[in-house]
């Protein structure tokens, strides 16, 4: 109970800074183990109209993936787990620009909630 409370309170506090700081862009990426890798579209990194984004805010909404910051793209099997319980990533724009997500639990699809701002 006491790391579900703790988890609520980063989790506020990382989308109470972004949402401070100027979000600009919103993407949910789908993502299946068996479908090739995906990354963050454009037009959320770069979006038009508005000042460009700083940083990105990952969070796994349901299922774990694996990601990688490198240009790889990551497998079911290759690179850094993320899970629906762990504390949101925040990536500055150049590393979200590399990232690769794979979903790594057959037969589920795992949902990615990413924001972009300042």
């Amino acid at each position: 109970m006491r790391s579900c409370l703790s988890l609520l309170i980063i989790l506020f506090m990382a989308s109470l800074a972004l949402a401070q700081s100027g979000m600009v862009s919103y993407e949910q990426i789908s993502i299946g183990v068996d479908a090739p890798a995906k990354s963050i579209a454009a037009s959320t990194l770069q979006p038009s109209g508005v000042a460009p984004p700083m940083r990105c805010l990952v969070r796994v909404e349901s299922t774990s993936v694996r990601y990688r910051l490198d240009g790889t793209a990551a497998t079911s099997s290759l690179g850094t787990p993320l899970l629906p319980a762990d504390e949101p990533l925040v990536l500055s724009i150049q590393d979200a620009t590399r990232m690769s997500l794979q979903g790594n639990v057959s037969s589920k699809t795992a949902l990615v909630d990413i924001h972009c701002g300042q």
